[in-house]
């Protein structure tokens, strides 16, 4: 409306000195985004390892081949411990940070494992080591989409560079290799690093408040990505919900306790 109507009231300084209520639904929208991304990263990764056994199974089983024999019982309890934990992650509500440590504890040592395994009857064992640090480096991203932590992020990194340390080692690979594998880990984890950040960072940033509109009264932009929109509209959301929660007291007495010029600061005038 014209003639200068007010987009929202006082209600809006009760709710700042309450606490800032974006900032718990911004750690819920978090939470919830994690909980998808532990469900859905669990399930690829079920499907991505079943597809490796299945091939294992195909030349080393069915086919007799011997190259392909010797990793088929490390990779079939590997298998196994895969689908346990997409099958709790599809059952947990609220999984936490150090849900990603399953993939430096779990996939990771059991990649040593079956790499290993290749050894006894590889000629050349440094063509498997090497191909090794593709699997190690491409594990620290699910790490990032799942905890958006960089010290498990940095674990992580650790944790692969020294497992494709050792099968360098055991190979004969010389030094310039390895010192090029570990520097290989330690850039991805510090891109990962760097994305996981800047997911949060986005979608506060797209909850920041137009010159029309007051503190609380925040809304993303039409141009957000989906899935940062949404943790925008979460936080959004509950501003609005906490300012309508705190106006009965605010209409019963509670607005005369603030002076004026913080009430004329906290909301702005359109028109």
């Amino acid at each position: 409306m014209l003639g200068g109507e007010r987009v929202c009231d006082e209600t809006t300084i009760v709710a700042a000195e309450l606490g800032d209520p974006g900032a718990v639904a911004f750690e819920r929208a978090l939470a919830e985004e994690r909980r998808l991304n532990v469900r859905r990263l669990g399930l690829l990764r079920f499907v991505a390892v079943s597809a490796f056994f299945a091939l294992f199974l195909l030349l080393g089983g069915a086919l007799r081949i011997a190259y392909w024999q010797a990793p088929i019982p490390v990779f079939a309890g590997y298998w196994v411990v895969v689908g346990l934990s997409a099958w709790i992650a599809r059952r947990v509500e609220r999984p936490t940070t150090y849900a990603a440590l399953t993939v430096p504890l779990v996939d990771m040592p059991a990649l040593f494992l079956v790499f290993s395994s290749f050894f006894t009857r590889e000629t050349t064992p440094v063509g498997p080591a090497a191909f090794a640090a593709a699997f190690y480096v491409f594990l620290v991203i699910p790490v990032a989409l799942i905890s958006f932590d960089d010290r498990i992020i940095l674990f992580t990194a650790v944790v692969g560079g020294a497992f494709e340390t050792l099968l360098l080692r055991q190979t004969g690979a010389p030094g310039g290799t390895i010192v090029s594998s570990v520097l290989l880990m330690g850039t991805t984890a510090a891109f990962c690093s760097y994305a996981s950040r800047r997911r949060p960072s986005a979608a506060r940033i797209a909850t920041r408040p137009s010159p029309s509109r007051c503190r609380s009264c925040r809304a993303p932009s039409s141009i957000t990505p989906p899935s940062i929109r949404r943790w925008a509209h979460a936080v959004s959301r509950a501003r609005r919900v906490t300012c309508a929660a705190t106006s009965a007291s605010v209409r019963h007495g509670a607005t005369g306790r603030w002076p004026a010029r913080r009430r004329a600061r906290a909301c702005r005038t359109r028109g």
